[in-house]
């Protein structure tokens, strides 16, 4: 089965870094752009079963891209992602055809990329408590406490 390719559209390049490891990892074709210029480019080669694009680029805005994008047949499904969910720019997006618009930040994101220490803590205590519980059980199997 062909990976599901995906194309990140976001002049913030940790951010489409960010959301494109996440997604390579779990079995994604990602590729990623930071213009209008680059993701047309990008699309005229490849397809994309799915694009994520910023709203507010530097050369235009990703409704632009969506809407090129379905013209020409070259992406599935679109998802709009902006720091500021301005409502003209929400109906511009779902204009476009945008099936939903997402609000930065990508918190989810994150943490799935970089676990946070806290998590390895949980776990850390998760297996103590295990460990703890085992040794409390007798010859018999009977539990004390």
């Amino acid at each position: 089965m062909e990976p599901t390719r995906v194309l990140v559209v976001d002049d913030n390049a940790a951010l489409a870094k960010a959301v494109q490891r996440y997604l390579a990892a779990r079995g994604c074709d990602v590729r990623a752009a930071g213009t209008v210029a680059d993701a047309r480019r990008l699309l005229a080669e490849q397809a994309a079963e799915i694009l994520f694009v910023d709203y507010s680029l530097p050369d235009g805005t990703g409704a632009e891209i969506v809407r090129w994008g379905f013209e020409e047949q070259r992406i599935g499904t679109a998802y709009c992602v902006t720091g500021v969910a301005i409502s003209a720019n929400v109906v511009q997006a779902m204009r476009a055809g945008c099936r939903d618009v997402l609000e930065k930040p990508f918190d989810l994101v994150a943490r799935a990329v970089r676990p946070q220490p806290h998590r390895r803590r949980s776990r850390a205590r998760a297996r103590a408590r295990d460990r703890a519980r085992r040794r409390r059980v007798d010859v018999d199997g009977a539990h004390h406490r």
